[in-house]
């Protein structure tokens, strides 16, 4: 995992050189100024040395007319001799006895009034004049030093000596570039140095410890990055080492945790099947004793028609037509028996695209023969253009078949039952698609549903049935597996009388918008079963 070169170090080293470089820069500047600074001080003290000469050669001489020659030739030799230059020399009356230009200062009058303003003050003045390039910037060319000449405690004149700074400029910049190549030189050895020694000391460690960390697992044993030293590193070695103790405990209690939860999920679920095959197997009781006595109408036909059939003196004709009609009760008597069979099949736990609309019809003509539905007259709608959902077949099978049943047992009283089963296609307000929901409507004109029952009607084992007419779980197995569906029941209560049950289930993706010819829909409207 450790790169030779990580973008950790090239920060570090960025840093680093540029942090040394800035302060030895600013050490460099400082450098300057105090050096340029001593160099101005030192030409003012040569401007002293030559003050004291000129002291003592006019305590000598005196100010006397035949002495301005000597004095003249002395103050010629002390320019030729030394960096400073002497401008100007006044008498304490203010008169000029000596004043000097030269080619490349062009100073004006300035050199008379600061010496002047010496002369009337009693101390040095010291000025400024015009701008060359200096160290970083433009600075001052010239200096000016302007100083009263003494003889025994008294003021007697003035002089006024002038220096040019470039030369001092000159000097700097040729340190400087010594500098800044030390500044170089220096920034990379010590760079190269806090790099290595900050690498042993922070990025080594660290990169161990990432290591560690990804190739930790829950099970691994305590590690340490650095040894028994008492740092920061290794503190936080052994925060992670109680932190990987920590999750390996967790991950125990998880496991444990999802085995018991699958556990009590494959519980669950079998507990689920067995309440579904329960109510089924009721179901199918229940239609198995209706179907035994319409079973027993076809035979007892068919007995007489072989009864008739032994006769020797009936024409060949009305043995034909006796053989068919004996084969008309036995299709009859076959098709009971293939949809008890088709009711009683075990449900595969398996879901597929489905036509509800179909699975509607095969569960209604079930009933076609059913002395149970006797007085119940169930009506077909089927308006829905969309009726393809993805579930399981046989356990909404099961849904229709019991709420078929209860609708029955509703309108029991009655002479005259009615039960109405309607399709229709629901948008959901937070969908822009046009139809999304299948909603399955069951509507009977039985005794309904009291607003007390509502709450428990989809209770397992609630029941307002007779004893032995029902098992309670009807309703809460048809709630269990519309759930499972990913849709709802619900029941309402109908103003007019009667009760409404509605499962709403999902279309799929899938599902073809396709409306049925209207000469279906015109039969199937108000279908008689």
């Amino acid at each position: 995992m450790q790169l030779p070169f990580s973008r950790l170090k090239l920060f570090l080293v960025c840093h680093l050189f540029l942090l040394l470089g800035i302060g030895m820069l600013l050490v460099c500047a400082v450098m300057m100024a105090s050096t340029r600074h001593m160099a101005v001080r030192g030409e003012i003290a040569k401007a002293d040395i030559l003050q004291a000469a000129i002291e003592r050669h006019i305590s000598d001489n005196g100010w006397a007319p035949e002495s301005a020659g000597r004095r003249t030739r002395f103050l010629q030799k002390l320019n030729a001799r030394s960096s400073l230059k002497c401008h100007i020399l006044i008498e304490k009356s203010g008169d000029i006895r000596f004043q000097k230009s030269f080619p490349n200062e062009n100073l004006g009058q300035l050199p008379l009034s600061i010496a002047r303003t010496a002369l009337l003050s009693g101390s040095r003045e010291i000025d400024y004049f015009g701008t060359t390039w200096g160290v970083y910037f433009r600075q001052r060319q010239y200096i000016l030093i302007s100083a009263p000449l003494t003889d025994k405690g008294e003021i007697v004149g003035a002089v006024t000596f002038s220096s040019s700074l470039v030369p001092i400029y000159q000097q700097l910049r040729a340190l400087q570039k010594f500098i800044l190549f030390y500044i170089c030189f220096n920034g990379l050895i010590l760079t190269s140095i806090g790099v290595f020694r900050i690498s042993r000391k922070l990025i080594t460690p660290l990169y161990h410890l990432l290591e560690r960390a990804d190739a930790a697992k829950g099970d691994d044993p305590a590690f340490y990055i650095n040894g028994g030293s008492p740092d920061e590193f290794n503190l936080l070695s052994k925060s992670l080492n109680r932190m990987l103790t920590r999750l390996a405990d967790g991950k125990k209690e998880l496991r444990y945790t999802v085995s018991s939860l699958k556990k009590a999920n494959s519980e669950l679920k079998q507990a689920q099947q067995d309440m579904i095959s329960a109510e089924k197997l009721a179901s199918v009781g229940r239609l198995a004793a209706g179907i035994a006595h319409e079973i027993g109408n076809p035979i007892a036909i068919m007995k007489g028609y072989l009864e008739l059939l032994k006769t020797p003196e009936q024409p060949p004709e009305q043995q034909r037509d006796f053989i068919d009609r004996t084969e008309t009760e036995l299709e009859r008597v076959n098709i009971i028996i293939q949809q008890l069979l088709d009711l009683s099949r075990p449900n595969i736990d398996q879901t597929q695209e489905t036509d509800i609309h179909n699975l509607l019809k095969d569960t209604v003509s079930v009933f076609s023969h059913q002395p149970l539905t006797s007085n119940l007259e169930i009506l077909l709608e089927l308006t829905a253009s969309r009726h393809f959902c993805i579930l399981n077949e046989g356990q909404l099978r099961q849904v229709f078949l019991n709420l078929i049943i209860n609708a029955s047992d509703a309108v029991g009283h009655k002479k005259k039952g009615r039960l109405v089963i309607r399709t229709e296609n629901q948008r959901d307000e937070n969908n822009e698609m046009s139809w999304d929901f299948l909603l399955i409507s069951f509507i009977d004109n039985g005794h309904g549903i009291s607003n007390d029952q509502l709450s428990s009607i989809f209770d397992p084992f609630f029941t307002t049935k007779a004893p032995g007419k029902g098992t309670g779980l009807g309703l809460s197995v048809s709630y269990m597996i519309a759930e499972a569906a990913g849709g709802r029941l619900s029941a309402l209560q109908r103003p007019e009388g009667g009760a409404c049950m509605q499962i709403l289930l999902p279309l799929s993706e899938t599902s073809p918008l396709h409306r049925e010819p209207s000469y279906f829909l015109e039969e199937t409207r108000g279908e008689t079963i």
